[in-house]
């Protein structure tokens, strides 16, 4: 089910990047999407670029922060709000994508469900999070007792919810989703023998996602 994604490490600014490994998730048929979390917009730019007749809706929760003439609109506000809403109005997607946005609700399962309903017959939701089991994390929890919030990155201190590779298939799954694949977004050391060291802790199954800071999903309505 898995497969990797290796990135150079960088800083990412929330309102500014872009993310090419989910616009390769964006289906070319999707003619509806929901961008959940859409900041800056550049994501949804990317996306009309990709397929100019889509018609695209976003959720932010920061007004002004989304450039305009990208979406057809913006619903502002808080996202465990707005999508049981706008499943309630019975609105339909090709695609919703959630961008580290699952990691800051109280509730996933209800937005997740709300999701689904709002799923067209074949449609898909694309979610990337963050992956607590990240050898960094686990070095500091194992080796120094240390369990500290963070600025950003994986420890982010507006995360409520924290997931690893198994626990993020179950709560799709429990919100009525199967999950079609978990992708690794890692990086890597460029080092050598220790980018050996690496590919061969990998090569055991129970450690494969050591290494990925996000994991990047796809799911679709359980039918």
């Amino acid at each position: 089910m898995a497969s990797t994604l290796t990135l150079e490490l960088k800083h990412q600014y929330y309102y500014e990047h872009e993310r090419g490994e989910i616009l390769a998730l964006v289906p070319n048929t999707a003619r509806t999407v929901l961008d959940v979390g859409c900041a800056a917009g550049n994501l949804g730019r990317s996306i009309k670029a990709k397929n100019p007749s889509v018609i695209l809706t976003g959720i932010e929760l920061q007004q002004g922060i989304t450039q305009s003439g990208i979406y057809e609109q913006v619903h502002i506000g808080d996202v465990e709000k707005i999508i049981p809403d706008m499943s309630l109005n019975e609105q339909r997607f090709d695609c919703i994508i959630c961008t580290d946005v699952l990691e800051h609700l109280n509730d996933v399962w209800k937005v997740l469900e709300a999701a689904s309903n709002m799923l067209m017959p074949d449609g898909i939701i694309i979610a990337s999070l963050p992956n607590i089991r990240h050898i960094s994390i686990m070095k500091q929890l194992v080796l120094h007792g240390m369990w500290e919030y963070e600025k950003e990155g994986i420890m982010d201190k507006t995360h409520l919810r924290f997931f690893t590779e198994r626990s993020v298939k179950k709560v799709f799954e429990d919100s009525g989703l199967d999950v079609r694949s978990i992708q690794f977004k890692e990086y890597l050391p460029t080092q050598a023998v220790k980018l050996f060291i690496v590919g061969i802790i990998k090569r055991i199954r129970i450690f494969r996602d050591l290494f990925a800071f996000q994991l990047i999903v796809v799911a679709t309505k359980r039918k």
